[in-house]
């Protein structure tokens, strides 16, 4: 998280220099993206860089953290309008995030994410089981409002287990998609016919 020092600043020199930074992040990957380009460009000096953020990684997972809260807000309104339908939500969550990574401005910057993510990244993305005390709050705040009475679970596990399933086919078919540059209407149809072979099941009854 950025430093006290960097909130105080004037509203345009941070949105500068998240810009400045999210420039570089999206025409390089995190491992080779540049201070010395991002701090150039935001006309600051290295040392006022550190008294901001305290290193590379810091400043791009505040980026992804600001993504994040985006589409925290959009969940909430998605998990209301369904009335806590599991897979409505995840259905309709996916087409939010492929028309916000879609966008002009977000496109090549979520395809460096998502073309280079690993671990913390994706836990930085999703509520992950193995996160934060925050972040296993909110997972537990979500998973409450699940209407289990549609799902064959009798646990509160079951429902993690199916949660993490459905949380792991979503990653794995954005990256899939960013490796592959998919047309966004063919990519939700896909999506969608995952979601249909987990909700209603691939054994002949």
């Amino acid at each position: 998280m950025p430093t006290q020092t960097f909130f105080n600043l004037p509203k345009k020199k941070q949105e500068l220099l998240l810009k400045s930074a999210r420039n570089e992040f999206t025409n390089t990957s995190f491992e080779n993206a540049s201070i010395n380009q991002i701090i150039k460009e935001a006309g600051i000096s290295r040392g006022s860089f550190y008294m901001y953020f305290h290193d590379k990684e810091d400043l791009y997972f505040y980026l992804l953290e600001q993504s994040k809260q985006f589409f925290e807000k959009e969940l909430e309104h998605i998990v209301d309008e369904t009335h806590g339908d599991l897979f409505l939500i995840f259905e309709k969550m996916f087409e939010k995030v492929i028309c916000y990574c879609s966008k002009k401005n977000h496109y090549l910057f979520f395809k460096q994410v998502f073309t280079n993510i690993n671990g913390r990244s994706e836990q930085r993305l999703f509520f992950a089981k193995e996160n934060t005390t925050n972040n296993r709050l909110k997972r537990d705040e979500f998973l409450k409002k699940i209407d289990k009475s549609n799902l064959n679970i009798e646990e509160m596990e079951d429902l993690e287990e199916i949660v993490g399933l459905l949380l792991g086919m979503t990653l794995h078919t954005l990256i899939h998609s960013f490796h592959k540059s998919l047309d966004k209407e063919e990519l939700i149809d896909s999506y969608h016919r995952k979601l249909n072979l987990l909700r209603y099941g691939m054994e002949k009854k």
